[in-house]
């Protein structure tokens, strides 16, 4: 809703004419890598899928490999009734079919909260970043939180000195990272 949101504010282009590629692939499917492969592999061992989508990534039980056509007809199909209508997924079947599907999974949520959705504008963040002014995601997004309080760390580190692919500047830069998304988990606790 939010994306429909957005085009119907500045989109030029026509609403299905952006949803039809999405719609092809999953149609026509795509050759997935081996680090897809992987990932599909680790979420069946782990029983992370329910059984409809262990069907469709582990047809007859056995994982899709590297290389191996993922199709998703039935995405296809939602995708197609986005691009007629993004209604959809306020009020219309397909929404009722997402929120049915989650409360069977034990989520949380409701076909309520498709029909209250509302979009919410809010002005960007803007964090100074050395000469660069880096604009990213308000709140209540926690990225781009994260990002703002890991450059005002590693803004205090010399890292001048260190090549980019460096051991240590990678390893402060993953240390700042952690510490500004800590910085961010404590303050939504708070």
């Amino acid at each position: 809703q939010g994306l429909a949101d957005a085009h119907r504010r500045f989109g030029s282009r026509a609403w299905k004419d952006l949803v039809l590629p999405a719609t092809l692939l999953a149609e026509g499917g795509f050759a997935i890598d081996d680090s897809l492969a992987a990932s599909i592999a680790r979420a069946i061992e782990s029983g992370r899928f329910d059984a409809q989508a262990a069907t469709l990534f582990a047809p007859e039980q056995k994982p899709l490999g590297g290389g191996s056509l993922l199709v998703q007809k039935q995405l296809a199909t939602s995708l197609g009734k986005i691009a007629r209508s993004p209604a959809v997924l306020r009020d219309g079947s397909l929404a009722i079919r997402i929120s049915d599907a989650v409360a069977k999974g034990g989520g949380a949520l409701a076909l309520r909260d498709f029909r209250e959705y509302r979009v919410e504008i809010r002005a960007p963040l803007s964090v100074q970043a050395g000469p660069y002014m880096l604009v990213t995601a308000p709140p209540p997004s926690i990225g781009g939180l994260t990002l703002a309080s890991t450059l005002a760390i590693a803004s205090g580190l010399d890292l001048g000195r260190e090549g980019p692919e460096s051991v240590r500047f990678v390893h402060l830069i993953t240390e700042a990272g952690r510490r500004g998304g800590s910085l961010n988990a404590l303050c939504e606790e708070l």
